[in-house]
């Protein structure tokens, strides 16, 4: 499950202790049947992503670029405007969208009085079209950001929408995701192994991670890499086309190529590939797994709105290195609870990492710092009862 379903899961389970809550989502994608009291689930028929992306390509080079397909009012329009009369029918006091600012108008046009907010994971608001945009925001009720890196960005392009705009983060279940038990690190086998949770595409960094691994890997020959997530680059008009960032822009490269993966393939020796694990795309749950099994948890992105996967890390006890940007620059005390790298920089990560596997006191005091950092910060709880505050 991707970060919005399970950003969309636990927040339900809390609002429904006071609330009425319904769930639309797309008829195949995996949320929860059964959330508890007061949460029904209606699913809409969609067209599949993969014909919508490779369209949404196609159809790049005719288009603005800062008007690109997928923020068209037709974008996934067989999805939205049945939920737009079903939320009039329904009654619905407030509701949250995810990401697609081309759903305001449209629910706004069925549904007059209802309060709209808008939650932004990505850096869309600041990237397309302004007029575009702004038009929409005029429409909103309440605008949020996965990081104070989003929202102050968003503020800072449209000062006139300023006091609309708030963070609410991803958060994360303590009680889950936790380190082992003592038992069960002494029976941790004796390779170090480094992990990367997320989406195995160019602007996550990968390419940055195997080339440091390569660099360190003689002087580590218990060291293994797992990498775990959907192979697949992020269609190129989202991120790529629209940027202005050179290091952004720089990964045209990637696309191409025949694949990204083969591209993370042709980096390592033959000597060295056994000791690089493409896991796939696993379920949220056995994550954990990986995470209580690794020694330091990386996320070399050039672009990372918030970095789930750091603070995942975090609450169960291990380390992390993240590159300086974005919004991961919020989620690290440097030091503290892990290290920051300047963003593609290959020597810096692998000075880090060789840091960090050579002191095991310093791997567990940044764990530890790491665990509490989370408790006080990104407990499920205390996201679902500040969103409550600001509807």
């Amino acid at each position: 499950m991707n970060s919005i379903g399970i950003w969309i899961n636990e927040i339900s389970r809390r609002l429904a202790k006071d609330h009425d809550v319904l769930v639309y989502g797309r008829r195949g994608i995996a949320y929860r049947k059964s959330l508890g009291e007061n949460i029904r689930t209606k699913y809409v028929y969609t067209i599949p992503n993969r014909w919508l992306t490779r369209f949404s390509s196609r159809m790049a080079r005719y288009r603005d670029p800062k008007r690109p397909l997928f923020s068209s009012p037709l974008y996934y329009l067989e999805f939205i405007l049945p939920i737009a009369l079903d939320l009039r029918r329904q009654q619905v006091d407030v509701v949250h969208l995810q990401n697609f600012s081309q759903f305001v108008p449209i629910i706004r046009a069925f549904n007059p009085k209802i309060k709209i907010a808008l939650h932004m994971r990505c850096e869309w608001l600041n990237l397309l079209d302004y007029d575009m945009i702004d038009r929409r925001l005029n429409k909103t009720d309440l605008i949020f950001g996965v990081s104070d890196y989003i929202t102050n960005n968003i503020r800072d392009r449209f000062p006139h929408h300023s006091a609309r705009c708030y963070t609410v983060n991803t958060g994360v279940d303590t009680d889950v995701f936790k380190p082992p038990e003592p038992s069960e690190a002494l029976a941790k086998h004796h390779e170090r192994n480094i992990l990367f949770v997320g989406r195995i595409t160019p602007e996550k960094g990968l390419h940055i991670l195997l080339e440091a691994f390569r660099k360190i890997a003689p002087g580590f020959p218990d060291l293994h890499v797992n990498l775990v997530g959907s192979v697949g680059s992020l269609a190129r008009d989202r991120l790529v086309g629209l940027t202005e960032k050179q290091q952004i822009r720089d990964l045209d490269v990637f696309y191409k190529a025949p694949s990204y993966l083969s591209c993370l393939e042709g980096i390592l020796p033959d000597e060295m590939k056994s000791r690089v694990h493409f896991a796939g795309n696993v379920p949220h749950a056995t994550t954990i797994d990986f995470y209580q099994d690794a020694d330091i948890l990386i996320n070399p992105a050039l672009s990372e709105p918030f970095g789930r996967s750091l603070i995942e890390a975090n609450a169960c006890g291990v380390p992390t290195i993240a590159s300086r940007t974005d919004g991961m620059t919020e989620l690290i005390e440097q030091g503290k609870n892990g290290i920051l790298v300047e963003p593609g920089d290959v020597d810096d990560l692998a000075k880090a990492m060789t840091t960090l596997l050579s002191r095991e006191d310093l791997r567990q005091r940044m764990g530890q710092a790491g665990r509490q950092f989370v408790m006080d910060h990104f407990s499920w709880d205390k996201i679902g009862s500040r969103l409550v505050a600001l509807y």
